[in-house]
Order: C-alpha cells, then sequence, then structure tokens
C-alpha cells in the first residue's frame, strides 16, 4: 500500500495516554497512511507500546532518539517522512476516525496548500475545556484565500492541520529547536508558501489539557521568554512581502505585553530586551497607519524598552482596559469604554 500521508507522533512521558492515541490513528478511514512515533528518549514505556502496536500494523514507525524536545522529534520525523502530506498528532491526544479522510479531502478538492479541521478541547475526564475552546472556533466549511484577516485570525497549533511534503522539503522547513511556542513559527514560515486555506467544518482533533503539559508548564515556571526568542529568530525568515511581515506583527502585539508582563523577575530585563530588538529589526518595513491605536502604543513602548510593557494594572497602553468576563465586557461597552479582549493563549 502506498503511503500518501505521514502522520507524525512525538512521545515523551506519555504512557498514559499513548494507547488511546495509536488507537485512533489505526482507526481512520483513510487507510494510505504511516504513523511515525518518536520515541524523544522518553524514561517510560512509550517506545515498549509503540514498537508493541509497529509489530502489529506496519503502518506504525518506531524511530528512537535522545531527549532533544518536541521540536527536534518532530525535525527527526520530517527527515524520515515519505507521504504526499504531513499531519501531526500529540502523543495525549486522540482524533476522530474522519480526521485524516478529512484534510485530505478538504486540500484535493479545493488547491489549497494547507486545510486546517476544528477541534474539541478538553479535560482528561471529558469535560469540556471553555477556556481553551475559545481559541479554536470551529470555521464553517470551505476554501478561503490567504489573506492578512485569515492568518491573525487563525490558531497556529500544527496539529489540527494538513501540510504538503513538497512546500516542507523544498523550502527547508524545520520546527525551531529548544524553544516552546514551535508551531507557531512553522505556522507562519509554512503560510508564505500557501495561497488558500481548506476548512473541514468539521471539530475532529481531540486536544487534552493536562496539567503536566508544556502549555501548563509554562504557566508555572514562565517560559514565555521563548516566545519572544523565536520571534526573533523567526523574522529574518519571512520573506513573502511587508503585507505578510505586517499580518505577524499584528498578530504578535495582540499578545506580547501579555508574555512579557508573565515573565519571571529575573527574565524580565531579557524580555524588555528581545521586545525592543523585535520592533527594531521590522520598523522600516512596518506601516504604523495601519495598526490601531492599542497596536501603534505597543510598538512604540517596545522599541523603547518601556517598562509599562510589564504593568500590571487594568489601564492599558494606548488607554484601552483588558477585559476577560463577558458580563463586564457589556457593560463597558454600554458605558463607552474602550476595550480589548484578552485570553490566555501563552
Amino acid at each position: 500500500m502506498s503511503v500518501r500521508v505521514s502522520v507524525v507522533v512525538p512521545m515523551y512521558r506519555v504512557e498514559r495516554y499513548l494507547r488511546k492515541c495509536l488507537d485512533s490513528l489505526l482507526a481512520q478511514t483513510f487507510r494510505e497512511l504511516e504513523i511515525i512515533c518518536v520515541d524523544d528518549g522518553s524514561p517510560d514505556a512509550c517506545a515498549a507500546i509503540a514498537a508493541e502496536y509497529a509489530a502489529k500494523d506496519p503502518r506504525v514507525k518506531l524511530v528512537r532518539r535522545p531527549n532533544g524536545g518536541l521540536s527536534a522529534a518532530r525535525n527527526t520525523a520530517l527527515e524520515l517522512a515519505g507521504g504526499e502530506y504531513l499531519m501531526f498528532c500529540d502523543s495525549d491526544d486522540y482524533v476522530e476516525p474522519d480526521w485524516c479522510a478529512g484534510l485530505v479531502e478538504s486540500v484535493e478538492s479545493g488547491g489549497a496548500e494547507l486545510g486546517l479541521c476544528g477541534v474539541r478541547c478538553e479535560y482528561e475526564d471529558g469535560r469540556r475545556c471553555s477556556e481553551m475552546q475559545r481559541v479554536f472556533p470551529v470555521v464553517e466549511r470551505g476554501v478561503r484565500e490567504l489573506t492578512p484577516e485569515l492568518l491573525i485570525a487563525s490558531d497556529v497549533s500544527v496539529w489540527d492541520k494538513i501540510y504538503r511534503r513538497d512546500i516542507v522539503r523544498e523550502h527547508g522547513l524545520r520546527f525551531q529547536e529548544g524553544l516552546t511556542h514551535e508551531d507557531e513559527y512553522f505556522f507562519w514560515e509554512y503560510l508564505q508558501y500557501a495561497h488558500a486555506v481548506a476548512y473541514t467544518g468539521k471539530a475532529s482533533y481531540h486536544y487534552v489539557v493536562r496539567g503536566d503539559s508544556i502549555m501548563g508548564h509554562e504557566r508555572q515556571h514562565g517560559t514565555r521568554l521563548d516566545y519572544l526568542e523565536g520571534a526573533l529568530a523567526l523574522l529574518p525568515r519571512i520573506t513573502r512581502g511587508d503585507w505578510y511581515l505586517q499580518a505577524y506583527v499584528k498578530s504578535m502585539l495582540a499578545h506580547v505585553r501579555h508574555v512579557v508582563s508573565g515573565l519571571p523577575t529575573a527574565q524580565v530585563e531579557r524580555g524588555l530586551f528581545l521586545a525592543g530588538a523585535i520592533a527594531a529589526s521590522v520598523a522600516s518595513r512596518i506601516d504604523a497607519a495601519g495598526f490601531t491605536r492599542r497596536e501603534r502604543a505597543t510598538f512604540q513602548a517596545m522599541l523603547n524598552h518601556d517598562r509599562r510593557l510589564i504593568s500590571g494594572k487594568r489601564k492599558y497602553l494606548g488607554g484601552l482596559v483588558q477585559v476577560r468576563s463577558d458580563a463586564y465586557c457589556r457593560v463597558l461597552k454600554l458605558c463607552g469604554i474602550p476595550i480589548c479582549r484578552i485570553l490566555n493563549r501563552y
């Protein structure tokens, strides 16, 4: 059987979840796939479980490597993948039987370079995670031309999408190793070579929220500095044009103050330096007229290494007020007070 889709499954300390993940992948209605399980030096039984599945089904392939982190594990799989398309599934998540088929059909019928499905965010006990779910709204089925608005509105996670391997191979795309937020930079680098995005209109990926995940670890230990380090490394690789760079910067400005203000005290100065370096590197190519008042104020604060970026006050740069509560949002709108909505994405 020929391989049309390569599914990348990195593994590290996930023996508790791995069987459910692999069972869901082997139950796919789309059969022309390979499942590349990368054991990233996991100290538990991940490799043994994957070897058991590989012995029963030739579509499962086990690769072992010394521990190097999620990006390194994914990059190892990219070197070995043989399918026309690439998909990623985190080993503590699981998917619906038509996950693969739906995404393949969406890109092939619509002539798109990227396909995207909906996501159901849930806790380990199956309860819906409303906070995370707001980041992953299900978009109506169809094909949409790539625009700045679409770029900014899209989630950047790697696992609810399908990619063309020829694009990844031709442009040497890889995940940034040693950093978290690796999905974001792969997303922005890959989309430079896309002209349309296809949506399945169905939530077929189950993202399981657990406290010891990378996202949970970040909230506790402040690895948000990686967001700024990664952004600075990405900027020289954005070559599609100033409109694309402008879209990326607008996306970043929506989160950078939240990122910097959440840094541990020992990392604040480094964070302000990186924020300033990011702003300085793109200042000559950015059209400030295309920014909102809040975005202009935040960008100027980055340029100036302004400590207001780490202010804990509700008063936001540019005179806007940060809100999360829906009820509070409605009250402020009725009073005519300018606001910005904040989600705990980072």
